[in-house]
C-alpha cells in the first residue's frame, strides 16, 4: 500500500519536473498524509487533488468524507473493474510525484517505519487515478484522487505484501494518455519496479505523528527506532 510520502523538493523544482505551473497552495511536506491535497501531473498540466478519492456518484459530502478515506489506494489489479475506479482509470489518470514513500514493518506488536527511494535519487511517479465531485447542494467542485498499488518485489516483500505502482519514464506518457483505454497497455505500467532500483532505509517513528514534519524524517537511523518517540 502507500499510506505516507515525502515531496520536499521547491515549486521551481516540480515545475520543471512537470513541464507546467505548479498551483500555488502546493508546499513541500516530507510526510504528506491522506486527507491532504496533493499536486499531481495530467494530461493538461499540474492540479492539485485532495488524496482519497471521492466517487462522483457519492451523494452528500458527509458520505464523501467516509468513502474518501477509505480510497486513498486502489489495487492495480482490478482498477479497471471497480466501480468507484472505473470512470477515474479512463478519464482521470495522473501520476503523483514523490521524493520517497513510506511502509512499516510489523515485528510482534510494533511497527518500524522505513522510507523507500530511487536508489538513483531520481523521483518517483506514483500511477493515480482521479475523479471530480459536485455538492448537490452548493455545486462546489472537489478534485480528488488514489494512488494505485502492486504486488511488492524483493526489496519491499520483508516490509509489505503491496507496494505503489512507479511509473517508469517510458511509461509516463502512456498513463497519461486519455486516448489509450484498453487494459492491456498498462500491464507493463503495474509491473513492480526492479528492487535494484530501489533503496529502503529505517527512519524516525516521528513520521508516524500526521502534522510532524521536517526533512529530518528522511534521514537513516543506525538502529532501531523506539516505539512511541519521535526520535
Amino acid at each position: 500500500m502507500c499510506g505516507r510520502f515525502a515531496l520536499g523538493m521547491p515549486k521551481k523544482r516540480l515545475e520543471e519536473l512537470v513541464g507546467s505551473s505548479v498551483p500555488g497552495e502546493y508546499s513541500p511536506s516530507w510526510n504528506v498524509a491522506p486527507g491532504t491535497r496533493v499536486p499531481a501531473q495530467t494530461s493538461s498540466g499540474c492540479s492539485m487533488f485532495l488524496w482519497g478519492l471521492v466517487p462522483h456518484w457519492v451523494k452528500d459530502s458527509d458520505a464523501g468524507n467516509r468513502i474518501g478515506m477509505r480510497l486513498m489506494n486502489a489495487r492495480s489489479e482490478t482498477v479497471f473493474d471497480k466501480p468507484a475506479f472505473r470512470k477515474p482509470v479512463l478519464r482521470g489518470r495522473c501520476l503523483i510525484p514523490a521524493d520517497a514513500f513510506y511502509e512499516w514493518q510489523r515485528r510482534g506488536r510494533a511497527r518500524y517505519p522505513h522510507a523507500i527511494a530511487r536508489a538513483s535519487g531520481r523521483p518517483l511517479w506514483f500511477a493515480a487515478v482521479s475523479d471530480q465531485w459536485a455538492d448537490p447542494g452548493t455545486g462546489k467542485v472537489l478534485r480528488s484522487c488514489c494512488i494505485l498499488t502492486t504486488r511488492a518485489n524483493r526489496l519491499m516483500a520483508p516490509i509489505h505484501d503491496r507496494m505503489p505502482v512507479i511509473v517508469r519514464e517510458g511509461h509516463r506518457d502512456l498513463w497519461l494518455d486519455p486516448s489509450v483505454t484498453e487494459p492491456h497497455w498498462f500491464e507493463h505500467v503495474f509491473e513492480p519496479l526492479p528492487p535494484e532500483e530501489l533503496e529502503l532505509w529505517p527512519v524516525s517513528c516521528g513520521v508516524n505523528k500526521v502534522g510532524y514534519d521536517g526533512p529530518e524524517l528522511l534521514e537513516r537511523l543506525a538502529g532501531r527506532p523506539r516505539q512511541g518517540r519521535l526520535f
